[in-house]
């Protein structure tokens, strides 16, 4: 078995593959049909290589869709194409977040295939490990406001004290 870390490298490798693969503005998204037995690891990584090809506008309108059809009829095919499209680059972090439930609820009902299974955990994984990684980058933007802030005020600070000390040689001559 694969080190954790290959298995998020291998899959990073195949979605960024998919998502160079090329953009295309589709008025309407055609998913492929899931076999009756249930999701299978192939319809899904084709799932993940058609949600590549949306644009990120076509793309947020399929989600917005997709998210009112799930809350209907929730379905493991929909529930795909979700983590489908929430993976792609450009999507918000609050779609990452639905993504990762998502996975998480599917694995918790444990419908799926030993391969389907291995496919949802590398792909909890990277989604784990991009959460992170955001949340990771909004703590350190909220470092550099902090630090650019405190900068300013000692920065006005020194020009007072510059002030002050030119005053004070003024008043010596």
């Amino acid at each position: 078995m694969m080190p954790r870390r290959m298995f998020g490298v291998v899959i990073g490798g195949l979605l960024l593959g998919l998502s160079v693969a090329g953009c295309s503005n589709f008025p309407r998204v055609w998913w492929p049909r899931l076999p009756s037995e249930g999701v299978q690891a192939e319809t899904v990584l084709d799932y993940y290589r058609k949600a590549g090809t949306l644009s990120i506008a076509a793309g947020s309108k399929e989600l917005i869709r997709l998210r009112k059809a799930y809350r209907n009829k929730p379905d493991d095919e929909t529930l795909f194409h979700l983590v489908a499209l929430g993976l792609q680059p450009g999507r918000s972090l609050a779609d990452r977040q639905l993504a990762s439930d998502l996975l998480k609820e599917f694995r918790q009902r444990g419908k799926g295939d030993r391969t389907l299974m291995i496919l949802v955990s590398l792909l909890e994984d990277q989604l784990g490990d991009q959460l992170r990684l955001a949340g990771e980058r909004d703590r350190a933007r909220q470092q550099v406001q902090e630090l650019e802030t405190t900068s300013r005020e000692l920065q006005d600070k020194l020009r007072a004290l510059e002030n002050i000390e030119k005053i004070l040689r003024q008043r010596e001559k």
